[in-house]
């Protein structure tokens, strides 16, 4: 059912010790880790190479190093033949002064650059290393018939979330729980997690439905929230029990709204981007509800409006898709990456939004297709 699983999960389950660290410090210093090393402020993302002519010809994916400062790719390869993206940034697990990524594919099911066929799905991963600006594949493997339950990173945690299931639903490969890897880059089981836990969230409270942590943001008890059909910024009490002050951060469903706290600038950034979509059944070109697109900048205290600027749009034909939510935070830059699929019958423009928060300038860099 597995193949190369050998020596592939060490399993800590008599000792079953993790450490989760609670600094707001150590939460930003997270959240960069585990996208780059510490020097040099590069971006890694997971992009198809090219867009084919015909969607039954297999498409490359690519891990893509970008260099936040030169605003430029630096690094492009090859990762796997074929197969759907399941995350769109790789997991990045720092160790020394290297990063290492992890990516996974999905081959053989219903889904963008994947044919379905009788020996069922192909769960694919690759663990890569960033050293000296180079990137280099050091481990690869499959599961046969196997699906994703779970996988996400989560800031302030040491690891990674990952669940691995038969494409049935019988029985589980690899539990949901918290893995980093060990020193043969194999995945090394920390401790169990729920499937369906949110990190960071609230549930409801006052009216704001499914509240969710601002990362960085902690002393000002900041979370985002979706309510009345727009996106809210909510300041809670100390108890985290109440909100005490809200701020609706979308202002129109023609905006791709996204947003995050800078944490070295202490201030709270939202942008109303334009954006298109080509899918199917639904057609949204730039000039339909166009509007200005512009930053927003708050006191994450009062949550005042402190400054207001025009960003860069993106340039004719490399354009975003409709996405809304956080933000990375990497040293200077606010960064998103937009991936979501408008259609599965068609490729579009990876697009990444760069945001200098020392010039408040915004750059955007086709880094392949999603």
């Amino acid at each position: 059912m597995c193949r190369k699983l050998e020596g592939l999960i060490m399993k800590d389950l008599g000792n079953n010790i993790y450490q989760y660290f609670r600094t707001v410090t150590f939460l930003f210093v997270i959240f960069v880790a585990a996208h780059m090393p510490a020097k040099g402020q590069i971006y890694f993302v997971n992009a198809y190479a090219t867009s084919p002519d015909s969607l039954e010809t297999p498409n490359s994916v690519n891990i893509v190093a970008i260099n936040l400062n030169q605003k430029a790719i630096v690094n492009n390869m090859p990762i796997f033949d074929s197969g759907a993206i399941l995350k769109k940034v790789p997991i990045g697990i720092p160790r020394g002064n290297n990063l290492f990524l992890i990516s996974f594919s999905l081959d053989g099911a219903f889904a963008k650059n994947s044919s379905v066929t009788s020996d069922g799905s192909l769960l694919s991963y690759t663990i890569s290393e960033y050293a000296n600006e180079q990137l280099s594949i050091v481990r690869s493997g499959d599961f046969a018939r196997a699906n994703i339950d779970l996988l996400e990173q989560v800031p302030g945690e040491t690891g990674f979330r990952l669940g691995v299931a038969d494409d049935t639903g019988g029985f589980s490969i690899l539990p949901a729980g918290l893995y980093t890897l060990n020193n043969n880059n194999g995945f090394r089981f920390l401790r169990n997690v729920a499937v369906d836990e949110i990190p960071g969230s609230r549930g409801n409270i006052d009216g704001f439905a499914l509240l969710r942590r601002v990362w960085g943001a902690d002393n000002y008890h900041l979370y985002h929230s979706f309510h009345n059909t727009q996106y809210w910024l909510v300041k809670l009490n100390g108890n985290l029990d109440a909100a005490i002050d809200s701020v609706q951060l979308r202002q129109s469903g023609g905006q791709a709204t996204i947003y995050a706290f800078h944490p070295q600038r202490n201030k709270f950034y939202c942008f109303h981007l334009n954006y298109e979509m080509h899918g199917k059944f639904v057609t949204k070109n730039r000039e339909d509800y166009y509007t200005d697109p512009e930053v927003l900048i708050y006191d994450p205290e009062t949550l005042q409006l402190l400054e207001r600027h025009y960003v860069t749009d993106y340039p004719e034909g490399n354009y975003p898709g409709k996405e809304n939510g956080l933000a990375d935070v990497m040293g200077d830059f606010i960064v998103y990456y937009f991936f979501e699929d408008d259609w599965m019958g068609i490729y579009a423009p990876a697009m990444l939004f760069i945001f200098d928060t020392r010039t408040n300038e915004a750059t955007w860099l086709r880094v392949g297709w999603r």
